[in-house]
Order: C-alpha cells, then structure tokens, then sequence
C-alpha cells in the first residue's frame, strides 16, 4: 500500500499541471469560438475554430471511446503490476 501512496503522490502534480494548462486552452479555445481575438489574422480565426469545433463534435466520441479503451488496458496492466506489492 506504501508503494500505491508513492505512485500517487508522485503522479497527482501531473495530473493537475495537465488539467490546468487544459483550463487554459479550453478558455483561449471557447474565446475564439465566439469570435474574440487578440490576433485576427493567425489560423485560429473564428470561422476556422467553428469549423474546428464542428470537427470534434463529429469524431471527439471516436476519440473518447479509443481514449476510454486505452485507460481502461492501462489500469488492468498497473493493477497487475502492483497487485502482489499492495
């Protein structure tokens, strides 16, 4: 169980740095959504985000269920890890 708490501890800053900095670009994202920019002559104008956005509503579940496929192996491969050390 020592071994569990250390790999938690060690894993949760990476965890929130990643969450954060995916706070972040979902607000730059959702401001370009509805058309406010600072840059309005880079590639992420509004009209190339909508379509952006349009996109990922089309494949984004594709994506989650490979995503969610993938944790899921993941977890079963750790617990096999760590299940005689817990």
């Amino acid at each position: 169980m020592e071994n569990f708490n250390k790999l938690i501890h060690s894993v949760v800053p990476v965890w929130a740095f990643i969450f954060l900095a995916s706070v972040l670009v979902g607000a730059i994202y959702a401001a370009q959504i509805v058309g406010f920019s600072l840059l309005d002559d880079t590639l992420l104008n509004a009209a190339t985000t909508r379509s952006l956005h349009i996109t990922l509503m089309l494949y984004g579940p594709i994506i989650l269920g490979l995503l969610v496929g993938f944790y899921d192996v993941s977890f079963a491969l750790i617990y096999l890890l760590f299940r005689s050390r817990l």
